[in-house]
């Protein structure tokens, strides 16, 4: 009984971790919550659906990379 304790503590404790490290990448703006708006992502992405992007430098994106961008035009969308 005592090893499924310490598993379950372990266990919770990892994902005290995992949630304090999410919400701390939101709050510095490293992590942004997107929803999906349009059917141009499908299949692969869903309307209605929500995407979590990372801020990254434009010089470390690669080909096939999915980006977010506010368009300036429109910076509302």
């Amino acid at each position: 009984m005592q090893l499924r304790t310490l598993v379950a503590a372990v266990l919770v404790l990892a994902v005290l971790a995992a949630v304090r490290v999410a919400s701390i990448a939101f709050v510095r703006g490293t992590w942004m919550a997107t929803p999906i708006l349009s059917g141009s992502m499908r299949p692969g992405l869903a309307v209605g659906g929500v995407v979590i992007s990372e801020r990254v430098r434009v010089d470390s994106l690669a080909v096939r990379d999915v980006i977010v961008f506010q368009r300036p035009d429109k910076p509302s969308e």
